[in-house]
């Protein structure tokens, strides 16, 4: 069995590497006392070692291994005293999670987030992967703790013109701004249509210009519809647009959708796959990822016209009218919404469906649908339009929210 002293004399030498440590540190967690294991990162740390990236992808290991119970145990053994307790208490946060715990993981997170920034700066700024992204997740959670009353202002929808294939068993749904449409519209229907058939497509354009709308009517079997905008993020008001008229487009449907993301891609399996979405009431894409922003991916969900199907859009609806209304980076908040309609149905004992577990066999959502990297906008241009690229983090108020303020130069949010 894996000691303390055989992982520091390890640790301490000059043939350490990094990623053996962690796949030991794991083992030695998962097999020894919960103290014993605490002790030897705070001894980890004394010596100078990076022990909170250390700690950090251990306890993550162990999360995607399924012993949350030695996380939990890690969590309890220690204490604020400890060095390394920001980190056992973010484990304690993705555990829950994990369970859609959504509450309980909103505040052990709050808590773990200045700690961690508190113990890496005593240390120098030292590091710890994924502190960004942990800021990001804690922020968007926000207001799971704190709700505000103020709301977006609701957008509308507007058919543009009707064009639906009769008998199309399902409606595959998009949304793009023009920039979008121009790359992407062409091939989503071209590749739906190759892969399925005669598909019925709800094409959802925002902000778009007479050019855009007439090439977006010479498609058959696209119905084409519009909504506004005209402010300056137009990135998150796409990918949360599309949820918030979710409900309102069903019922112009009046049967089963399939909502996908504009630059999907169609392979083989695309057409038993999305069948199967389609037959579920609700269904959502479960990616089983250790963050909440990640866990329900945006781009694919199937619906039907259910009781539950329309509860769960009008919590996410709600979620997202609040968040679009706040200001600070809020990439993802399309997803966060999503994953908070998760917790909140399996809360209410809705029926909710797991795309990942429906169509496993044919392949894996939202990656069998992903295009190549050669035939997407570069990251770093849609990273670049986002409000993340507009916004530093400056802090904490005092009841422990996050402060943000706009980057030298930057427009402020609009409302």
């Amino acid at each position: 069995m894996l000691k303390a002293k055989g992982l520091l004399n390890y640790l301490t030498s000059d043939r350490a590497d990094f990623g053996k440590s962690v796949r030991d540190a794991a083992k030695f967690a998962a097999s020894a006392d919960a103290r014993a294991v605490t002790d030897f990162f705070a001894k980890c740390y004394s010596l100078g070692i990076n022990a909170m990236e250390l700690a950090y992808f251990t306890v993550a290991d162990l999360l995607k291994a399924g012993r949350d119970d030695v996380v939990q145990g890690l969590f309890q053994a220690s204490g604020e005293g400890d060095p390394i307790w920001g980190v056992y208490t973010a484990g304690e946060a993705l555990s829950c999670f994990k369970r859609f715990e959504i509450v309980p993981g909103a505040r052990l997170l709050g808590l773990a987030i200045p700690r961690c920034r508190a113990t890496l700066a005593r240390r120098g700024g030292g590091r710890m992967a994924d502190m960004g992204f942990l800021i990001q997740n804690a922020f968007l959670l926000e207001s799971v703790l704190w709700p505000q009353a103020k709301r977006f202002p609701a957008p509308r929808l507007e058919i543009l013109r009707r064009g639906a294939f009769s008998g199309s068993p399902y409606t595959c749904v998009t949304i793009c701004d023009k920039r979008y449409f121009s790359h992407y519209a062409r091939s989503f229907i071209d590749g739906l249509r190759r892969a399925c058939g005669n598909i019925s497509v709800f094409l959802l354009l925002v902000d778009p210009d007479d050019e855009t709308i007439v090439s977006a009517s010479e498609f058959d079997g696209v119905t084409v519809a519009a909504t506004r905008y005209g402010g300056p993020w137009t990135f998150e008001f796409c990918v949360s647009v599309r949820f918030m008229l979710a409900g309102e487009i069903l019922d112009g449907i009046g049967g089963p959708a399939v909502f996908l993301d504009v630059d999907s891609d169609f392979r083989e399996g695309s057409a038993e796959a999305l069948s199967i979405v389609a037959r579920k009431p609700l269904s959502v894409c479960d990616n089983g990822s250790l963050f909440p922003l990640l866990r329900i991916c945006g781009g694919m969900l199937g619906l039907r016209p259910a009781p539950d199907t329309y509860a769960f859009l009008g919590a996410a609806r709600e979620f997202l009218l609040e968040d679009m209304a706040r200001e600070g980076p809020l990439w993802g908040l399309d997803q966060m919404a999503l994953y908070r309609a998760v917790c909140l149905g399996r809360e209410k004992g809705w029926d909710i469906s797991d795309i990942n577990a429906d169509i496993a066999g044919i392949g894996r959502a939202p990656d069998m649908f992903i295009k190549p990297a050669g035939e997407v906008i570069p990251l770093d241009e849609r990273r670049a339009i986002r409000t993340n690229a507009f916004y530093e983090f400056s802090g904490f108020s005092p009841d422990g929210r996050m402060t943000w303020a706009p980057a030298d130069g930057q427009p402020r949010w609009p409302i």
